[in-house]
């Protein structure tokens, strides 16, 4: 059997540590008990962006270092963890600091730890050991996910409604700030417990959790008007629109958007009221009445509205169709395309031929409801002026007469 000699075995294990030393990815600098650096491995020079040469003799209080803690701050050289294990002789681990890089022109970010080392059965530590990890990437992608999480942030906080999100019990796990708006909250309140389901009215409660109970159980997406209650008993109305999301096919989390649609609602109220009021008088006062919505393209006409453009009441009309009674139509389409992008309202006076032939003058007024920041629903009148047009022509017409006889 081979034996090694004491001196071989000692030798060899001294080449190994050698090996091992210079071969690891992490750094390694040894100091001495002034702070000084003695020696230094490979790592050390690649991450620190200097030689040896360049390093020895160097302390923790060095300027080149222009040492960051992670949130910027100046990490000064009494307290890196070299110094903070020589002083008080105990280990100190896993501390982040980015260092100046002069090669790089940029900071690298270590994760080091300090052993003190206390030779010849010394009280105070004679040298220390400190050892590092590049952490650059790391700390890098941590930023790229703080950044993302505030532009979330910013976004969610953005949206025209409430996004939420719920635990399969409907606790609340998030929540964007369109909170106190919509349910009128103190900005101070704290919503850590607060339930979405504690402001739904009463009368509409039992529906609510019916049909969104159904809807996920079947992993269908689920959308629901309802109203709310919110401060001195003010009821708003809303839609609630979300879904479900499953593990093992079972839920997990809920998902959802809170849309105020209060102001439309009282909108359509009011729109509701005037058709009655249109389908009483709108005769007599040769008005009609007529909708359009622009999310499914159809267009909704009173019956006087049919009598008007003497358009068989049996063949809705399409919205191209509109445009083919009006012959200035430019004048329209202009007014139509303000409306949708720019919210403007119209009311404008021009010629039209009804479906038998006749001409007329038509004044046409528009209005817009928006919804999320988009044009959802154009709605008017249109009224038959020929009869004043002509009076007025007629009145033009005598005042011309006058002046010639004077």
């Amino acid at each position: 059997m081979f034996k090694r000699s004491k001196s071989t075995g000692s030798e060899n294990e001294k080449k190994e540590y050698e090996f091992l030393f210079n071969t690891m990815t992490q750094g390694v600098v040894f100091q001495n008990h002034k702070g000084e650096i003695t020696k230094i491995n490979n790592a050390a020079e690649e991450l620190l962006g200097a030689s040896f040469e360049q390093l020895s003799g160097k302390t923790s209080m060095d300027p080149r270092w222009k040492a960051i803690y992670p949130d910027g701050k100046p990490f000064h050289g009494v307290d890196h963890p070299a110094m903070v294990a020589l002083r008080t002789g105990q280990a100190v681990k896993n501390v982040e600091m980015g260092v100046f890089h002069p090669k790089k022109q940029a900071y690298n970010w270590l994760l080091v730890s300090a052993h003190p080392i206390f030779d010849n059965n010394s009280t105070t530590p004679t040298r220390v050991f400190a050892s590092f990890a590049d952490i650059t990437n790391q700390k890098l992608v941590e930023k790229q996910l703080i950044n993302q999480q505030k532009q979330e942030r910013i976004l969610a906080n953005n949206l025209p409604g409430i996004g939420y999100i719920q635990d399969a019990q409907f606790n609340l796990e998030y929540v964007n700030n369109k909170i106190f708006e919509v349910y009128e909250l103190p900005l101070d309140s704290d919503i850590t417990n607060f339930s979405l389901e504690s402001l739904i009215h009463l009368e509409d409660l039992e529906r609510v959790l019916v049909e969104r109970s159904r809807a996920l159980s079947e992993r269908k997406h689920f959308e629901i008007e309802y109203r709310i209650v919110v401060n001195n008993n003010k009821i708003k109305h809303v839609i609630d629109s979300g879904e479900g999301i499953f593990e093992n096919n079972k839920l997990i989390r809920v998902v959802g958007f809170i849309r105020d649609i209060t102001k439309n609602k009282s909108i359509i109220t009011q729109l509701e009221s005037t058709i009655s009021i249109l389908k009483e008088s709108g005769k007599v006062a040769k008005i009609g009445y007529w909708e359009a919505d622009m999310l499914s393209g159809s267009l909704f006409w009173l019956p006087e509205t049919y009598r008007l453009f003497e358009r068989d009441p049996n063949q809705p009309p399409e919205m191209k169709d509109v445009f083919k009674y009006y012959k200035n139509n430019e004048v329209l389409e202009k007014a139509i395309e303000s409306a949708i992008s720019e919210g403007i309202d119209y009311d404008i006076e021009t010629e039209i031929e009804t479906s038998t032939g006749k001409t007329r003058w038509f004044r046409t007024v528009g209005k817009t409801i928006f919804d999320n920041n988009a044009c959802s629903k154009i709605y008017g009148l249109v009224q038959d002026i020929t009869d004043q047009r002509n009076a007025l022509e007629e009145l033009r017409h005598q005042f011309q007469l006058q002046e010639l006889l004077l």
